[in-house]
């Protein structure tokens, strides 16, 4: 493909994700697949080029059109790509005229009037922007993150806008972070340890890192460090009760049945039958052979009476619960965008009903691990707050005793709540994550 035409095919994109974004349709991930699937005469680097052009454009979305408004602009996709082009890209006026020349695949020729527009977007000053839209974030959510971070504010949000690392956890089933690193260098695939996890590995180049024979093998999982820490404070053990009530497509649950040996009962829930589907498959490659997968109905009598045959069971209830995804911004950059107000509410409240469900499945001396990854407070320490105020007969057991001793040096990071873990972009290099872990009547986990 000629530059001119992967400019196009970044027009089509871009406009397909904001048509997207309005209907709240697929994200940008699934999208960007659905387009190459359907253009197979697209090359592998074409691709990589379009998808980051694609991706730099989602992270600079407010800068991008805040600039297009001073000019007096109406946004399309069109003119947000021309406008990466100039105010992200330094695109001089020759070099414009090229990549939108008009011939086969290439976009039409600017207008008199765009012409005058890359005029207007060459004088917009960036001081001159709202902060938010320096800053790529929804007005809406600005008050929520200044109260996370306050003094860190800025700092923080310009972390969230950063490429985030492609990190790798070592299936410990099957082989050690060391070992594993040695295979992947064998298949020229070069990999550091990340700083904290202990089974983590930081991967260079990830390209063609699904095709290598230690994935094939089962040796490893894409897992960002967080949420690898975060399975670590689960602190399951072989022989234990483990169910995992919103199971996804199983990441944290195969760093759980890892950690338990393929001894004991852990049970992968889910409302999602191919999200189950895929697990079922990624739990065979990793050898995982304890898993369980549930699949539950979103509400009703139905799923009561699934959940009522296990009340009391377990010793985890690990809820990763469904939530506004601020903490991956990194990866999802259009995720900023995907959601509102009435949004937010909606987590709340399924984020509530799971709590209480939880509570009542864990057996007495059991503990519920809260997770999301999110950077709220509504969805993270004011929603335990207010889980503690229904059930007293759960205490926040502190996460510094439940990590091994593997974890060394993790900053504790300000999270508003006692015992909790809040892990961000700035502070610790992985994504944004909250963990709080709930134990069941206080005077026996913590004699």
């Amino acid at each position: 493909m000629t530059p001119a035409a992967r400019v196009q095919a970044v027009i089509e994109i871009i406009d397909a994700i904001e048509q997207s974004l309005v209907r709240q349709g697929a994200p940008a991930d699934d999208l960007i697949r659905s387009y190459f699937a359907r253009r197979r005469y697209a090359g592998s680097r074409d691709r990589a080029a379009i998808t980051d052009l694609v991706y730099r454009i989602l992270r600079h979305r407010a800068r991008i059109r805040a600039c297009l408004e001073q000019t007096g602009t109406a946004v399309s996709a069109r003119l947000m790509v021309l406008g990466d082009l100039v105010v992200l890209g330094g695109a001089a006026d020759d070099e414009i005229a090229n990549l939108f020349r008009g011939d086969r695949f290439a976009p039409a020729p600017l207008t008199r009037e765009e012409w005058a527009l890359v005029a207007g977007l060459r004088q917009v000053m960036p001081d001159s922007l709202p902060r938010s839209a320096r800053l790529e974030v929804p007005e809406w959510l600005e008050p929520f993150l200044e109260a996370r971070f306050q003094d860190a504010f800025e700092s923080e949000l310009s972390a969230l806008g950063e490429r985030a690392p492609v990190t790798i956890r070592a299936n410990r089933l099957k082989t050690t972070r060391d070992a594993l690193r040695d295979h992947l260098e064998a298949e020229n695939v070069l990999a550091s340890h990340c700083r904290y996890a202990p089974e983590g590995l930081i991967v260079k180049d990830s390209k063609g890192l699904s095709q290598t024979k230690a994935f094939r093998d089962g040796l490893f999982e894409v897992q960002d460090e967080a949420a690898q820490l975060a399975a670590l404070i689960v602190d399951a053990a072989p022989g234990q009760q483990v169910l995992d009530l919103c199971a996804g497509a199983g990441g944290k649950t195969l760093a759980v049945a890892a950690a338990m040996a393929n001894s004991g009962q852990l049970y992968a829930a889910d409302v999602n039958r191919g999200r189950l589907e895929e697990l079922k498959r990624r739990a065979k490659r990793a050898g995982a052979h304890d898993v369980q997968p549930l699949l539950l109905d979103e509400a009703g009598d139905r799923r009561k009476a699934k959940l009522g045959d296990l009340t009391g069971r377990f010793d985890r209830v690990i809820l990763d619960v469904p939530c506004s995804g601020s903490g991956t911004w990194r990866r999802n950059p259009d995720l900023r965008w995907r959601y509102g107000p009435h949004d937010l509410e909606r987590f709340l409240e399924l984020q509530r009903r799971l709590l209480d469900e939880a509570a009542e499945l864990v057996k007495p001396g059991g503990r519920i691990v809260y997770i999301t990854c999110s950077l709220l407070p509504p969805e993270n320490e004011d929603q335990i707050r207010a889980f503690l105020d229904r059930h007293c007969d759960f205490a926040v057991m502190p996460y510094e005793l439940l990590l091994p001793d593997r974890v060394q040096g993790l900053p504790a990071g300000d999270c508003g709540l006692d015992g909790a873990l809040c892990l961000t972009p700035a502070t610790h290099g992985t994504d944004g994550f909250f963990v709080a872990v709930m134990a069941r009547e206080r005077t026996s986990e913590f004699a």
